[in-house]
């Protein structure tokens, strides 16, 4: 091969280096001013750029089950069978001593006492089975699942906030140390009827939700859950206690009203 030729091959090889480098030079100035046009896109159509990724659908599903269980309001469910009742415990005042003596839940599963306030709870000593317990002597040997707690009827006639809400949440933080393994769901209060609040007007509906509010105000700081059985009884063109489920005396609930409350719990499961 000739001097000539051999000058002439050099030349061809080193303008395709040129070549080379200057496409690839001018792909990273494409990439890097492409880069805010990609986000304009994203942002414009609000797409999310782990959407954009090959991360598992299954990382995708376990993130929104996590946000689901954090948060403090049941949310509606399919519905469950009454075995889902067999290890959840039922604490509370009157209304919930109605679940045992209408038929719906079992006395094993219940500390509860007529006329019972909460803040009172912890000093009770409640019949079950033919025993007696105390709310702490009783999770010293149990622990159930679920713990729901129905009380504040009683405590909002004649507790300002701040003693009902200390009381509350000193019952709540008892509870869950001697059985940190239960899920705690507060019940909200229960509306009352016209015919309570005619009698006495400590007992009215208006307060009943500023105390419901607060309730679940403690809920979100605890991480516990809220359900909100008020608007499962409520009647929304009177703001009382729907008649339909009213006992008589605008305070009790009759049989009606607990089917309606069980199968709100039923809907509503943790």
């Amino acid at each position: 091969m000739s001097k000539r030729t051999k000058h002439n091959s050099f030349l061809k090889c080193f303008l395709i280096f040129i070549i080379i480098i200057s496409l690839l030079l001018t792909s990273a100035v494409v990439i890097i001013s492409n880069t805010s046009l990609k986000e304009k896109i994203l942002e414009k159509f609000k797409i999310s750029e782990t959407l954009l990724t090959n991360e598992p659908k299954s990382n995708l599903k376990t993130s929104l089950y996590t946000q689901n269980e954090n948060q403090t309001l049941l949310e509606e469910t399919n519905k469950a069978d009454n075995n889902y009742f067999n290890d959840i415990l039922f604490v509370g005042d009157s209304r919930t001593v109605g679940l045992v003596d209408m038929g719906f839940i079992d006395s094993s599963n219940v500390l509860a006492e007529i006329g019972l306030c909460h803040k009172d709870a912890l000093d009770t000593s409640f019949e079950q089975d033919y025993n007696s317990y105390t709310i702490k002597e009783y999770l010293y040997d149990n622990s159930p699942r679920v713990i729901m707690i129905g009380f504040g009827i009683n405590g909002i006639s004649y507790m300002n906030q701040d003693d009902f809400m200390n009381d509350y949440s000193n019952l709540i933080d008892t509870i869950m140390e001697y059985s940190p393994n239960s899920k705690i769901v507060i019940e909200s209060i229960l509306p009352v009827g016209e015919t309570m609040e005619y009698q006495d007007d400590r007992y009215n509906n208006e307060t009943v939700k500023e105390y419901n509010q607060l309730l679940y105000d403690m809920c979100v700081q605890k991480n516990i859950y809220y359900m909100d059985l008020y608007n499962c009884l409520i009647d929304e063109n009177t703001g009382y206690l729907n008649e339909e489920y009213d006992s008589g005396d605008g305070l009790h609930f009759n049989k009606y009203a607990y089917g309606q409350i069980i199968d709100y719990m039923l809907t509503h499961t943790i």
